[in-house]
C-alpha cells in the first residue's frame, strides 16, 4: 500500500493497525480472486465449500481453508469499529479487490471507484 493510501485512511481516524489488517485483508481477497478466476480454486455449488483443483483435466480436488470467508469477517470486525466508513469487496482480480466509502454511500456497484482504493 502506498503512502498516499495510508495517509487517506488515517485521514478517516482509521487506527495504524487496522490500516496495516486493511491492507493484508486486500491482499488475501486479491490473491483469492485471481485462484477463483484461473480457476486454481472452485467452489461447491451445493455447500459453497472451496476447492483447489490439480491437474491437467483438473480432476484432483482439495477442500482448503475459506480465506475468502475469514477475510470477509476480518473486515467485518474492523468496519464495526468505524459507523460512518462501509467496505465494498470488488471481486474482479484486474482491480483492487478492497475500497473504503463513506456509510452513507449507496450504489456501491456503481460508485465504489470514489472511495479509498486498498491496495
Amino acid at each position: 500500500m502506498d503512502t498516499r493510501t495510508i495517509v487517506r485512511l488515517a485521514a478517516q481516524q482509521i487506527t495504524a493497525a487496522d490500516i496495516d489488517a486493511l491492507g493484508r485483508i486486500e491482499r488475501v481477497l486479491h490473491r483469492w480472486a485471481e485462484d477463483e478466476c484461473n480457476g486454481d480454486i472452485e467452489r461447491d455449488e451445493v455447500t459453497g465449500r472451496p476447492s483447489r483443483v490439480y491437474g491437467v483435466d483438473r480432476e484432483v480436488r482439495q477442500v482448503v481453508p475459506d480465506h475468502e470467508r475469514d477475510a470477509l469477517a476480518r473486515l467485518a470486525g474492523i468496519m464495526a469499529g468505524y459507523p460512518a466508513l462501509q467496505a465494498y469487496h470488488q471481486s474482479d482480480p484486474r482491480g483492487c479487490a478492497l475500497y473504503i466509502l463513506p456509510a452513507s454511500l449507496t450504489e456501491l456497484e456503481r460508485h465504489y471507484t470514489d472511495g479509498i482504493a486498498v491496495c
